[in-house]
């Protein structure tokens, strides 16, 4: 098993003026170039064992840009596209899943790791690893807060439903303040099991 998540996010400054382009630049070395370099140096690999699968991270934010990270959103939305072409190319010989996340508690972010709105890191892995053992397992994990984002839904998808919110379900994918639309993210966490 080949399992892609490569992530570094930086946030942009305004793309109305001129700016360094470095993160930018590493955003997309990481990113993007990492899981492609590494599913070609493992393909072969990858082609001559009797089962074999490629999993890649992708993000909400293929569907949903956020303003203050366009890179990192334009990122996510190419490794959704490497995604379904390798399926396509694979087809019948090597299994490629994606795995789509939401806004989870981790440290990719100052703060995200204690931001109560995003869906708890220990929720999200139960989850997701319960789905892998499904058989056949989903060429699409979409997780709440994704699911609604990701329009045409693919067949084959598996929407994960994580909701326990005093919010009304009709906010979803509201403008904000500042005029982007983001996802829903459950304002409360689910009751431990």
């Amino acid at each position: 098993m080949l399992f892609n998540s490569a992530g570094i996010m930086r946030m942009e400054g305004s793309l109305d003026k001129f700016r360094d382009l470095g993160d930018a630049e590493a955003s997309v070395t990481s990113n993007l170039l990492g899981p492609i370099r590494l599913t070609n140096a493992l393909i072969e690999h990858l082609g001559r064992q009797s089962v074999a699968v490629i999993v890649n991270v992708s993000s909400g934010l293929a569907y949903v840009p956020l303003v203050i990270a366009p890179t990192y959103s334009a990122i996510k939305a190419a490794i959704h596209s490497y995604t379904e072409s390798l399926r396509a190319v694979l087809k019948g010989k090597i299994e490629v899943i994606e795995l789509v996340p939401p806004a989870v508690q981790t440290t990719l972010t100052p703060g995200q790791q204690d931001n109560e709105r995003f869906m708890p890191l220990d929720t999200f892995a139960d989850q997701v690893m319960a789905r892998f053992q499904q058989t056949p397992t989903p060429r699409e994990i979409l997780v709440e807060g994704v699911d609604s984002c990701a329009t045409p839904r693919p067949r084959g998808a598996l929407t994960i439903r994580w909701r326990r919110s005093t919010r009304s379900s009709n906010r979803r994918n509201r403008p904000d303040r500042d005029g982007a639309i983001r996802p829903w993210l459950p304002a409360s966490r689910p009751p431990s099991t």
